[in-house]
């Protein structure tokens, strides 16, 4: 038993210590490119035997999540034809009873949102949402990645607690059925000289020398009416401006086998932003490694303007 214990109050302390460390992490501020994080996500894809859906007591976890991080169970659309095969009417249930027919399918998938993990005495990070499937927790905040480590590390220990059991996310049985981790970061950046910069130079002189003028290309390119014969408008105006671009990271493992293809992905979110040098820039990399992409593109740039 002493020995047990032991092990508990070591694996307790490791705990705590990452809780510090995220804590520590989201209270940096953010290098100078990056305005805002808008989100970040981990995905663990893991052994189902370590989540035990059917021994979990939904009000029980329910209230431990909302106590701990303020999160509110998503009640799952019902179908009302699949609930009555089940003998229950759609209409009559509860948030409890929802949640034992969630616990108890084939395969199970619970959503909690909305909540926020404390970093002070009147500082959070939010948390957009934690969801457990057969064999993943997903975890995504709108602050730095060891953030949502943490909320799903203690978001597992919850599903636990819910049972009547106690389970450490950093205890070697655990954390030797963790199969696979990914991520992704998404945050607003200034990239300083104008999201057209992107574009190769030759076809923004293009577009700027045949939008409207030479080519014509905006009349040429809108709907034509009847009323102008069909064909493009004298009085037809244009300009052009960059909106979104997708880059796709291919990857194949020699090893395993396993192809996956990422992406990098380039937006202009708001209206007031576009035209300014602001984007949404999104990667399927953790914070840290996220962070040098960015300060190295914003860099490439600002090099390339004064060319």
């Amino acid at each position: 038993m002493a020995e047990e214990s032991a092990t508990l109050k070591a694996l307790e302390k490791e705990a705590e210590r990452r809780r510090k460390e995220a804590t520590d992490k989201a209270n940096v501020p953010l290098p100078s490119p990056i305005k805002e994080i808008v989100s970040t996500s981990v995905t663990y894809t893991v052994d189902p035997r370590i989540l035990p859906f059917s021994l979990v007591d939904g009000k029980r976890l329910t209230e431990v999540l909302n106590d701990k991080f303020r999160l509110t169970f998503k009640l799952p659309e019902v179908n009302a034809e699949a609930m009555r095969m089940l003998g229950l009417e759609s209409q009559n249930l509860t948030e409890e009873s929802l949640l034992r027919v969630v616990l108890k399918a084939a395969n199970p998938q619970l959503l909690f949102e909305n909540g926020r993990y404390p970093t002070g005495p009147s500082s959070f990070v939010p948390i957009e949402y934690i969801a457990f499937t057969r064999e993943n927790i997903i975890v995504r905040v709108s602050g730095v990645t060891e953030v949502a480590e943490v909320v799903a590390a203690d978001s597992f220990g919850a599903l636990w607690e819910s049972t009547g059991a106690l389970q450490n996310w950093d205890s070697p049985d655990v954390q030797g059925k963790v199969q696979m981790i990914s991520f992704s970061t998404t945050t607003k950046v200034d990239v300083g000289t104008g999201v057209r910069s992107f574009l190769n130079p030759a076809l923004c002189s293009y577009l700027d020398s045949n939008v409207n003028e030479g080519a014509k290309l905006a009349s040429k390119m809108n709907t034509y009416s009847r009323y102008d014969g069909f064909k493009p408008s004298d009085s037809m105006m244009g300009s052009w401006s960059f909106e979104e671009m997708y880059i796709n990271v291919h990857s194949f493992d020699s090893t395993t086998g396993l192809a996956e293809t990422s992406k990098l992905h380039i937006d202009t979110q708001t209206k007031d932003e576009r035209g300014r040098g602001m984007i949404n820039l999104s990667s399927s990399l953790p914070f840290d490694d996220h962070v040098k992409m960015v300060e190295e593109i914003v860099n490439g740039l600002k090099e390339q303007s004064k060319k």
